[in-house]
């Protein structure tokens, strides 16, 4: 059983911050994919222990909710979107695990895009804490 009242719900949030990660700079490479997938299993395996996802369920849940998220990064509201998101994952240890993996996703193509940079920043300012350690990205590797 999950410590989190509706695990399956956080990993809906999570999963859709780490595909915001990839779609931030407009460009779906591989190199972030695979770190995307990776995240997803780990988290999921975290939250929701004993439920298993294979890469292709999310990579299918990924081109499934491209459109939506692709929106959702193209309107004016962009950022408060994002906050929501962010704001969504409550608890320190987690935000911590999860910020972990956005940078992993971000820097995975060799390259930290402005606009992955800037929702690395927005994910500190709304978590109110500091870039993860080198502990805490193997922890997510």
């Amino acid at each position: 059983m999950s410590q989190f009242d509706d695990a399956d719900t956080l990993y809906q949030v999570i999963a859709k911050i780490f595909a915001v990660t990839v779609l931030l700079d407009k460009r779906r490479r591989d190199p972030e994919l695979i770190e995307f997938t990776h995240a997803c299993m780990v988290h999921n395996h975290a939250l929701r222990p004993g439920k298993i996802v294979s890469r292709r369920q999310i990579m299918e849940w990924f081109d499934a909710h491209r459109p939506e998220l692709e929106d959702a990064l193209s309107k004016d509201n962009a950022l408060a979107y994002k906050t929501e998101l962010l704001s969504r994952v409550k608890t320190k240890d987690l935000q911590r695990k999860v910020l972990s993996s956005i940078f992993t996703i971000s820097v995975s193509d060799y390259e930290l895009h402005s606009e992955e940079s800037d929702f690395i920043n927005q994910a500190l300012r709304v978590w109110k804490t500091s870039m993860p350690t080198p502990d805490e990205l193997d922890a997510v590797a």
